[in-house]
């Protein structure tokens, strides 16, 4: 890891402006959580500086992916950072998509079917016939849906969202999809959960997103973005013995976890690299994974346009 770092290092550093750009990135986040500290970390820390980014980061709020990627598109974000679909959903619904994303932020999608602790249901496949509760209106269940064709699911709706997880703590529905962190804290007792990635690898979760233009005109500062971020995701997801990470970290997301070992442990358990990978290598998604994103969402939303890979993703690193 340590030469992954140095070569992360490297790439910055040759990277490098004459003079600091300020950048304004957005989140789908109220505020600092397990998935944007990485980014705090990396600015407290001077991986951003280094590269001559001023960095200002902006909270669109929770479930805001349609509200952030309006800011992106009307200039008031250079960057958004927000799940793959939603970029698959806004371009697939226009003939001339505007926005594309350059880099994934996590190995796999944090998205999980989540169900009660004493649950004996391990698999998608044992919840064939079930009932499982999602927030009214919700796309996510054709997704769902669509994991896994065998499978027959049915559906009860709540509203407001956060309700499905009192009704399968109570065992009103077997199971309800959603992010893993949204149980974190004292409440994680209470439940397990199936990874969406482990019933499709190929799932892609948060991405770096920007507008086409802006990154046909600023290539070399995008280019700086993303690596002023993966060298602050190794740093962060490493787990060093660091003043800033303990402070970013339990300063932020407390109430989260009992102390910061519980949240390395998370982390290890959730974002730890594939062996043999390297921290670039979530910024070279294959086009081929990128495809079966696209015919998942395109194919089982409805949406009526599907476009070239490229339309939706670019790989900087070629």
């Amino acid at each position: 890891m340590k030469k992954i770092f140095m070569a992360m290092a490297a790439l910055s550093l040759s990277l490098t402006a004459a003079h600091a750009e300020e950048v304004n990135i957005g989140f789908t986040a109220k505020s600092v959580d397990l998935f944007t500290a990485p980014w705090v970390i990396g600015k407290e820390n001077g991986y951003f500086e280094k590269n001559d980014i001023t960095p200002n980061f902006i909270f669109t709020g929770l479930n805001s992916s349609g509200k952030t990627l309006k800011l992106l598109k009307n200039g008031e974000l250079d960057v958004a950072v927000v799940n793959f679909s939603a970029v698959v959903s806004s371009n697939s619904k226009t003939d001339n998509p505007n926005v594309v994303a350059v880099s994934a932020t996590e190995t796999m999608t944090n998205d999980v079917l989540f169900t009660r602790f004493v649950s004996p249901y391990k698999t998608i496949a044992q919840l064939n016939g079930k009932t499982l509760g999602i927030g009214a209106g919700s796309t996510t269940q054709k997704i769902v849906d669509a994991l896994d064709p065998t499978v027959s699911l049915n559906w009860n709706y709540y509203k407001p969202a956060t309700t499905r997880m009192v009704a399968l703590a109570n065992g009103e529905v077997e199971a309800t999809p959603g992010p893993f962190h949204i149980a974190l804290g004292k409440d994680i007792k209470q439940f397990n959960w199936i990874k969406f990635a482990d019933i499709n690898p190929n799932l892609i979760g948060r991405s770096i997103v920007v507008r086409k233009d802006y990154l046909e005109n600023n290539k070399g500062l995008v280019l700086r973005i993303v690596s002023s971020y993966l060298a602050s995701a190794w740093y962060a997801y490493s787990g060093p013995e660091d003043s800033v990470v303990k402070r970013v970290l339990l300063d932020n997301i407390s109430q989260s976890f009992d102390n910061e070992m519980q949240y390395y442990k998370y982390i290890k358990a959730n974002f730890v690299l594939p062996e043999g990978s390297t921290i670039a290598g979530i910024a070279k998604i294959p086009s081929e994974r990128v495809q079966a994103n696209i015919d998942l969402l395109v194919d089982n939303l409805g949406y009526p346009n599907k476009h070239s890979v490229n339309e939706y993703y670019v790989n900087l690193f070629n």
